[in-house]
């Protein structure tokens, strides 16, 4: 399976540099994955000096550069549509940072969720509150790795191909 790991940026050097370092020290199982820094216009090149700089040996790097602002949604919904180059994409925004074993959590449970149509995208996080009312969060225990959710969820996810079209419609 060819997973694409694709990070929609904008201006935060410092947040960008703590997720490459965590995404350097995790375990890609051996496989070759592509990096995808997809850079909104700023009209600062720090971003782009940094996705330049850095040195992916995981798989090829690639970098689009937005020649105008396109805002996060836009350049949310843009990476997304790079599931029609990839099996499946892993979405990280530039303010998060990766477990070790990211990577085969999300090629697993990619396999798992592969032929189902109600799957739209697997988060690969768990909220600590709600976002309505801020409450704590507490899935509910029922001895499955997994909960259900209907609704979006913004942060790490993984959108699988052919299913594309759903990440876009729920996330509109």
């Amino acid at each position: 399976m060819n997973i694409g790991i694709v990070i929609p940026c904008y201006n935060r050097v410092d947040s960008l540099n703590r997720l490459l370092v965590s995404l350097e020290g995790a375990n890609y199982i051996g496989e070759e994955v592509d990096l995808i820094f997809s850079i909104d216009y700023s009209g600062i090149n720090n971003i782009r000096y940094l996705a330049e700089s850095f040195q992916w040996e995981f798989g090829s790097k690639k970098i689009i550069l937005h020649p105008s602002n396109i805002g996060l949604k836009q350049n949310i919904l843009s990476c997304g549509d790079l599931v029609d180059e990839y099996d499946a994409v892993i979405v990280l925004e530039d303010d998060l940072y990766v477990a070790k074993d990211f990577y085969n959590y999300a090629k697993q449970a990619a396999y798992y969720y592969l032929n189902n149509d109600n799957i739209a995208g697997i988060s690969l996080f768990s909220y600590k509150y709600t976002e309505i009312g801020f409450y704590q969060f507490y899935p509910f225990q029922d001895n499955y790795d997994t909960f259900l959710f209907s609704g979006h969820l913004l942060g790490g996810n993984y959108g699988p191909n052919g299913n594309g079209i759903h990440f876009e419609v729920g996330y509109r």
